[in-house]
C-alpha cells in the first residue's frame, strides 16, 4: 500500500517530482564528477613518479660539484641507496624562442638536460624514455598547449635552432606551481651550448625505506656539502603537483557543496508544497487510526522513488562531462592505472549525496508528526507564508554565492596590488639577482 501511494503522488505531482529528480541529479554529477577528478589526479600522479622513479631527495646547487665528496658522503651513509649527479644548464629566458613565441615573459627556469643515468626519468607521452638525436630537443608537455607547438616545430636558443621532436613529462618539474622546467636533449647538443646559459647541479639520492628525509637534510648539512638551493623531498614533489591542478577540482568541491545546500531547499521546499497539498487526505489518514510513521513512511518511500533516476541521471551526466576535464591531466600526467577506485569513489558520492537527500526529508517530515488530525484539517496559511519566504530567501542567497565567490575569486587574483599580499612591493618590474 505505501508503495502505491508514493507512486500515487508522483503521477499526481509530475512537475515537482521532475524537479526533484533533477535537483538530486545535479548534486550527484558534481559531487560524482570531483571523485572521479580527484581519483584521476592522484592516480596518475603517483603513477608517473613511480615510472619515472623520483628521487626520494633533491638537492639543487647553483655551480659544479665535487663528484667525489659525494660519492664518498654516499658511501659512508647507510641510508642511501643510490645517488647521482644531474647537470641543468639554466637558460637566458630571452633568448629562447618555441616557435616564433619568446620565453621572455616567463617566470619558469628553462634549462636544458640529458637523460639521468639511474633513475628520475624524463619519460614521453607513451611512458617510454626517448632517445634523442643530436640537434633534436624534448620540450615539457606543458608547454605544448601553453605555446600551441607540435613535433616538428623550431627551438631557437641564442643563434642555434634545435628540432622539437616530441614532448616529455617531468614528474618532479612537471607542475606550474614548480619553477623550473627541463628540456631534454642529446649529450653533444648540451655540451655545444655550454656558452648559452648558466651551470647548476641536481644532487638526487635514494633512501632506504622508513629513512627520515628531515633526518637526512640535518646529515647532509653537517656533512658541509654543496646546498645553495633549494632542499626538496618526494612529499613535496607530489604536492607541488596535486596543489597545481587540485586547485581546480577543489574549487569545483566547494561549488558541488553550494549546489547540494541549495538542492536541498528546493527539494524541502517542494515537499512542503506537497504536504500542504496533501493536509486534507493526511489530516483524514490519522483521523481513521493510521499511525503517523505510516503517513510519513509514504512520503519516504516517494523521495526514495525519486533518487533513483536522481543517480542513474547523475553518474551518466558525470561521465559525459569528464572528457574535457581529464584531458588536461592525463596531457600532464598520462593515464591512471586501471583501479576500482574510481567506480567505488563515483558509488560512493552518488550514495552518500542520496542519502543526505533523503536525511534532509526525513527531518523536513517532523512537522507532519507534530500535527494532529484536527490541526491538520485547519488552514495555516500564516505558516506556509512565512516558510515560503525563507525558502525564497535561503535560495537566492545560495544562488547569490555562486556568483559572487568567482567573481570575487577574479578580481582579487586581477588585482595589481594582489602581490603585495605575499610580501611583494606593489612595483611593474622585479630582479632577482644571485649573490
Amino acid at each position: 500500500m505505501t508503495l502505491r501511494l508514493a507512486f500515487s503522488g508522483i503521477r499526481r505531482q509530475p512537475l515537482a517530482s521532475l524537479a526533484s529528480v533533477f535537483f538530486i541529479a545535479a548534486s550527484i554529477t558534481l559531487l560524482t564528477l570531483t571523485s572521479l577528478l580527484s581519483c584521476q589526479l592522484y592516480g596518475s600522479i603517483d603513477s608517473l613518479m613511480d615510472q619515472a622513479q623520483v628521487p626520494d631527495i633533491l638537492q639543487m646547487h647553483a655551480g659544479s660539484v665535487d663528484e667525489q665528496g659525494i660519492k664518498d658522503f654516499a658511501d659512508r651513509c647507510p641510508q642511501i641507496t643510490g645517488w647521482q649527479i644531474s647537470s641543468f644548464l639554466n637558460l637566458n629566458n630571452p633568448a629562447v624562442r618555441l616557435k616564433d613565441q619568446s620565453l621572455a615573459g616567463s617566470t619558469q627556469d628553462n634549462g636544458l638536460v640529458i637523460q639521468p643515468e639511474h633513475f628520475d626519468f624524463l619519460l614521453d607521452l607513451s611512458g617510454s624514455k626517448p632517445e634523442v638525436q643530436p640537434g633534436e630537443v624534448y620540450v615539457p608537455v606543458a608547454y605544448r598547449g601553453l605555446y600551441d607547438l607540435k613535433a616538428g616545430d623550431i627551438m631557437t636558443i641564442g643563434s642555434d635552432s634545435l628540432i622539437i621532436a616530441g614532448f616529455i613529462r617531468d614528474a618532479q618539474m612537471n607542475a606550474m606551481m614548480c619553477s623550473s622546467k627541463r628540456f631534454l636533449v642529446h649529450p653533444q647538443t648540451l655540451e655545444r651550448l655550454q656558452d648559452a646559459g648558466e651551470q647548476e647541479t641536481l644532487i638526487e639520492f635514494m633512501l632506504a625505506d622508513g629513512a627520515s628525509p628531515s633526518q637526512f637534510r640535518r646529515i647532509y648539512e653537517d656533512a658541509g656539502l654543496p646546498a645553495s638551493g633549494p632542499f626538496i623531498d618526494r612529499s613535496l614533489i607530489r604536492m607541488m603537483n596535486v596543489l597545481s591542478d587540485g586547485t581546480v577540482i577543489f574549487l569545483l568541491f566547494l561549488v558541488s557543496l553550494a549546489v547540494l545546500a541549495i538542492s536541498l531547499l528546493c527539494i524541502r521546499y517542494i515537499l512542503f508544497l506537497q504536504l500542504e497539498q496533501d493536509r486534507q487526505q493526511t489530516g483524514m489518514m490519522k483521523a481513521l487510526g493510521i499511525s503517523r510513521k505510516a503517513v510519513r513512511q509514504v512520503y519516504l518511500v516517494h523521495y526514495a522513488l525519486l533518487t533513483v533516476p536522481g543517480i542513474l541521471t547523475g553518474l551518466l551526466a558525470a561521465l559525459m562531462v569528464q572528457g574535457p576535464m581529464l584531458e588536461q591531466l592525463r596531457e600532464l600526467y598520462g593515464t591512471a592505472p586501471d583501479s576500482s577506485a574510481a567506480g567505488l569513489a563515483c558509488m560512493l558520492a552518488a550514495g552518500v549525496t542520496a542519502l543526505i537527500v533523503l536525511v534532509s526529508v526525513r527531518l523536513s517530515l517532523r512537522s507532519l508528526d507534530r500535527q494532529s488530525p484536527l490541526d491538520a484539517l485547519r488552514s495555516t496559511e500564516h505558516t506556509r507564508r512565512t516558510g515560503t519566504r525563507f525558502m525564497t530567501v535561503a535560495v537566492c542567497a545560495g544562488c547569490t554565492f555562486l556568483i559572487l565567490v568567482p567573481l570575487f575569486l577574479t578580481r582579487t587574483l586581477s588585482s595589481p596590488a594582489f602581490v603585495t599580499s605575499m610580501g611583494i612591493g606593489n612595483a611593474q618590474l622585479r630582479l632577482d639577482l644571485a649573490s
